[in-house]
């Protein structure tokens, strides 16, 4: 934690108006948010860090994702509030560096992306982490396991993400969108098909488990009359999913 407070100390100076990662997060591209705020600091203090990082216990890093992940989803609600409440007067509070909170988290997922795997059952379970209000913020955090290591990022995205396109809760083109682009970013990585076909993040389990790849083939291949826009998409990514 102290680290993070270091950060905090090093970009205090970043009001919350400077840093509107909400909107950013909502309008932009995944391919324009996932560098979001590492490409902000030097190499030097990026290898530094994470070299830091790589020091520290599993389950240290474990509680900071979460605390982390919990933070900034406070953090977003208290910006709707302030939303809501500005045609009161309220005045929206200014979060503590949200940006230094985004960058240590962003650094950790990329130096130890396995962390993310640890929390996907509590994604999972969860109802604080479902709605696709939280969608954007674990895409970015997915982007981020995906720049250490891919294989991680395509188990998060099939366990995770997937079921929001092919479950039976609704899910909107916007967020259908972003669920698709992030694994088309995945997939179309330097020598990704070779890293997926042949990568494993756990001894004996595929990256796209059987349940994933039926669901996908109905959302997918689904009636003429239940084709979308996104199902092209699908159909284009599904046969290296498949052999993944």
């Amino acid at each position: 934690m102290r680290f993070a407070d270091y950060f905090g100390s090093a970009f205090s100076a970043v009001s919350a108006s400077q840093f509107r990662w909400t909107k950013m997060f909502r309008e932009s591209t995944v391919a324009k948010i996932e560098d979001v705020p590492v490409s902000h600091i030097s190499e030097a203090v990026y290898k530094t860090s994470v070299d830091w990082i790589n020091q520290r216990s599993y389950e240290a890093l474990c509680s900071f994702v979460s605390w982390s992940l919990d933070s900034i989803l406070a953090d977003s609600a208290s910006q709707q509030a302030g939303v809501k409440g500005s045609k009161k007067g309220v005045q929206q509070t200014p979060s503590k560096s949200q940006v230094a909170i985004f960058l240590v988290l962003a650094m950790v997922l990329r130096r130890k992306p396995e962390v993310l795997v640890s929390l996907l059952p509590t994604l999972k379970e969860s109802s604080k982490y479902q709605g696709q209000d939280k969608l954007p913020v674990i895409v970015w955090m997915i982007a981020q396991a995906c720049q250490g290591d891919l294989a991680v990022g395509l188990l998060s995205w099939a366990n995770f993400l997937l079921p929001l396109v092919g479950g039976k809760s609704s899910c909107n083109p916007q967020s259908r969108d972003l669920v698709l682009q992030l694994v088309e970013r995945i997939l179309s990585a330097p020598k990704a098909r070779t890293i997926l076909v042949n990568g494993a993040v756990k001894k004996g389990e595929r990256l796209v488990p059987p349940s994933a790849l039926d669901m996908l083939l109905r959302v997918t291949f689904p009636a003429p009359s239940a084709r979308v826009k996104a199902t092209e998409r699908l159909e284009a990514i599904y046969p290296t999913l498949k052999e993944v």
